[in-house]
């Protein structure tokens, strides 16, 4: 869709060819992924519950990704820091932080050594989460208003990446994502849609993943029990 709509293909517009905003950029890449999500079904057949998990932890992943490495790159480039132990510190304080996971030094210098866009692309990583949050309310839109959804996506799209993220977003008429209140109505719009805020499904049990699998089509008791240990009937 981007490209089809790319400004740049015009030919009084072809200043704009070799610029671009990777901000505005990843939005056409997530927003699609997320739009695609009510076709699932046909898609992917009896996957489709599977695959709908596996994408919404993609995009979240990469919300709270972003603002992770963002945070370790920033340290490390600031600072100048150099010493291995100290980088693994850093990433150890960090993975707490954000995922409330403790990692021995070992493992956490194979996460942030494995992340190519520490050392290749270093501060690009935040796209990734800024993006993702634009995403993620395009698809909680889709889900009552489709039509509305892909409005606002194609009119993105068709800014090319040669707009500011900010400025592209208002074109559009996604919300800001940097507002507080915006981020919050979208994650409680997610644990709404996916079943995530059943107050009795507890973290990393067996059962929390498919509770996730199963939301679009299997309702909890009520908006906030999901009473895992009862029977349920057939129907």
């Amino acid at each position: 869709s981007a490209l089809l709509n790319d400004p740049a293909l015009l030919d009084e517009n072809i200043e704009l060819k070799g610029s671009f905003t990777m901000d505005t950029c990843e939005v056409q890449s997530q927003g699609l992924e997320a739009l695609s999500e009510s076709y699932y079904g046909r898609l992917f057949g009896s996957g489709a519950s599977y695959e709908r998990y596996v994408q919404l932890m993609q995009c979240l992943g990469a919300v709270i990704d972003g603002c992770m490495f963002n945070e370790f790159q920033t340290r490390v480039y600031d600072e100048n820091i150099t010493d291995i132990d100290r980088l693994n510190s850093i990433m150890q304080e960090l993975l707490k932080k954000y995922y409330d996971l403790d990692y021995s030094p070992e493992t956490a210098q194979g996460l942030w050594t494995s992340m190519i866009h520490n050392f290749e692309a270093p501060m690009y990583y935040i796209s990734y989460s800024v993006s993702g949050a634009a995403a993620l309310e395009l698809l909680l839109e889709s889900r009552t208003d489709m039509d509305s959804a892909i409005d606002k996506y194609m009119k993105f799209s068709a800014l090319g990446g040669y707009v500011k993220f900010d400025e592209a977003m208002q074109k559009a008429g996604i919300d800001d994502i940097f507002n507080k209140e915006a981020v919050e109505r979208i994650a409680d719009g997610v644990k709404a849609e996916y079943g995530l805020g059943y107050e009795d499904v507890e973290n990393n049990s067996w059962y929390e993943p498919y509770v996730l699998y199963t939301s679009h089509i299997f309702d909890g008791a009520d908006e906030t029990q999901f009473r895992p240990q009862d029977n349920i009937s057939r129907s």
